[in-house]
């Protein structure tokens, strides 16, 4: 009988088994740790990570320190920490964190830190005023202070810069009242002699200034007639000798100005001599 072989070929392929690294960001504020995680998926499910694999950085460490940036570290759970140097703004260079697959396969992933810049409120010599933020931020209203200026550091700090606000006595053409001084911060009216006050106002800038005018002083008969020749004056003018006038007293009134009160002196009428002539012989 004839007996026919038949024969087959059998040509496996096997295809590679590459686990994949997705990366990690984080952004926090000037000078705060924070952490960023790499994701790592299975090439294939009968191949997974090999989590006895303990997780480095690429250069087999589980701490990194890059100069001038700060210091990385990683747990058993792949999750970076980035503590950043005092003065540090900006992306940092960043880590590769390297695993391994089951079957040997190493696969990596980076994780890139971005540190803000921050925003202080301090006054003209560095002191601090508030508390710093985060990021950039505009001028605030500080009670006491006003602005000055706001510079802006080669790393994107913003820095506002204040002084305290002053009190000024001034009169009402805008002149500085002889006598009186400019003081810091916000004080109150004062009575100045010689002045009445007229109004505070609160400058644009938050300054305060206090506007007074001179007090007024008249001459006037019991009457309140103006005496003539007598005209009313600036200032606190002491009394005169008015002639034909006795001077009564000195009146402040509620506004401040002086009143000299006078009342006429009365004239005796003139005597009046009849003379009588007699001839004798």
């Amino acid at each position: 009988m004839l007996q026919i072989y038949y024969t087959r070929t059998y040509t496996p392929t096997v295809t590679p088994v590459t686990p994949e690294g997705t990366p990690a960001e984080s952004e926090g504020p000037k000078g705060q740790p924070q952490t960023g995680t790499p994701v790592f998926i299975l090439g294939n499910p009968n191949v997974p990570i090999d989590e006895t694999v303990k997780r480095t950085f690429d250069d087999r460490t589980t701490e990194k320190k890059v100069p001038d940036e700060g210091i990385y570290t990683i747990d058993e759970n792949s999750k970076v920490t980035f503590t950043p140097e005092p003065d540090f703004v900006g992306k940092a260079t960043g880590v590769t964190v390297k695993r391994v697959g089951k079957n040997g396969m190493p696969v990596t992933a980076t994780y890139t830190p971005k540190v803000h810049p921050d925003t202080s409120f301090v006054d003209k010599e560095g002191n601090s005023l508030s508390p710093t933020e985060d990021g950039t931020k505009p001028t605030k209203d500080i009670p006491g202070y006003k602005i000055v200026k706001t510079e802006v550091d080669e790393k994107g700090n913003t820095r506002h810069i204040y002084e305290k606000v002053i009190t000024t006595y001034k009169d009402k053409d805008g002149n500085v009242i002889p006598g009186t001084t400019t003081k810091e911060g916000t004080t109150p009216k004062k009575d100045i002699p010689g002045y009445r006050f007229v109004e505070t106002k609160t400058l644009p800038n938050g300054d305060t200034e206090h506007v007074y005018e001179k007090v007024k002083a008249s001459y006037k008969d019991k009457d309140g007639n103006e005496i003539p020749n007598y005209p009313t004056e600036d200032g606190e003018q002491p009394k005169k000798d008015i002639p034909g006038y006795r001077f009564v007293e000195t009146k402040t009134l509620p506004n401040g100005d002086i009143e000299h009160v006078y009342e006429k002196v009365s004239t005796p009428a003139p005597t009046t001599f009849t003379f009588s002539s007699t001839n004798s012989r």
